[in-house]
């Protein structure tokens, strides 16, 4: 353990070495923060709350706040997140915010799930997409209804890459079902934005809906090669899937490194052929 070098100083060099930029810098942080995990969570944050320069120096601190604290040390998950609340209630500069949003994910903790759900309705698609990707890991497994139905509303947005990442959330990242989700990856199902309506076929295919299963059937007489479809072929048992699969492997070049993938994608789906939840 380094004790030569106080914890002031060290939240100092990693700030610094954020700040540079670069491959070689980024490792010199994340080397200073293994060195202050070492260290009194409480002394770090103290130090950390001290510093609040200019949009590079707060986008250092949030990342700080977001590595430092121990998976399952509930203290220093708290500690945190209050820090990064305390950011973000006075924050102007849009990239702090997203590098804050993202902090509070790299917490998961559930204590972390309020401050993302404050920023739902910002303005900024930019900061709204990087809660749509954070919630589920703020979530920390608990599937807490308040983060179930933001992500609904957000599959909803007016942005692609928020409904994207909200419908993914809500198709993949989680094992929760009911009718409401159910109900919002349907109404994906025709969205203008590719992605997203992949994600919704995903989601409902995963959960053994017949409005997941039936694009299924329909893209065996498509030209269209999409990984997605080849994700949700795997995501369950049915004869029409299984021939789906089979098909894009047969047209994936032989040579293509994503071949191997696309051989594993070829073994029996996992179905989840349950009833929504009530």
């Amino acid at each position: 353990m380094d004790t030569d070098t106080s914890v002031t100083e060290l939240v100092g060099q990693a700030v610094a070495a954020h700040r540079e930029g670069g491959e070689q810098s980024y490792q010199r942080f994340l080397a200073t923060v293994g060195l202050l995990r070492e260290r009194d969570f409480e002394e770090a944050a103290e130090a950390i709350r001290a510093r609040s320069g200019d949009p590079q120096e707060r986008a250092a601190i949030t990342e700080l706040l977001g590595r430092l604290p121990l998976a399952g040390d509930k203290q220093s998950c708290a500690t945190a997140t209050d820090c990064l609340r305390r950011l973000l209630d006075g924050e102007k500069d849009e990239c702090v915010l997203q590098d804050a949003v993202y902090a509070l994910a790299w917490i998961c903790d559930a204590s972390s799930l309020e401050p993302l759900l404050d920023l739902l309705d910002y303005p900024s698609d930019a900061v709204r997409e990087a809660v749509a990707t954070s919630l589920a890991s703020a979530m920390a497994g608990e599937e807490d209804e308040r983060g179930i139905a933001a992500l609904i509303t957000l599959s909803a947005d007016r942005s692609a890459e928020v409904r994207d990442w909200a419908c993914f959330a809500l198709g993949t990242l989680l094992d929760c079902d009911g009718d409401a989700i159910r109900e919002a990856l349907a109404a994906r199902l025709d969205d203008p934005c590719d992605d997203t309506r992949c994600e919704a076929v995903l989601g409902l295919a995963r959960r053994g809906d017949e409005r997941g299963l039936q694009p299924l059937r329909q893209a065996l007489d498509g030209d269209s090669v999409l990984t997605l479809r080849v994700d949700s072929a795997d995501e369950t048992d049915d004869p029409g899937a299984a021939r789906l699969r089979r098909r894009i492997a047969e047209r994936w070049p032989r040579r293509d490194p994503a071949r191997q993938a696309l051989h594993e994608a070829l073994r029996p789906g996992r179905s989840h052929t349950g009833s929504p939840a009530t």
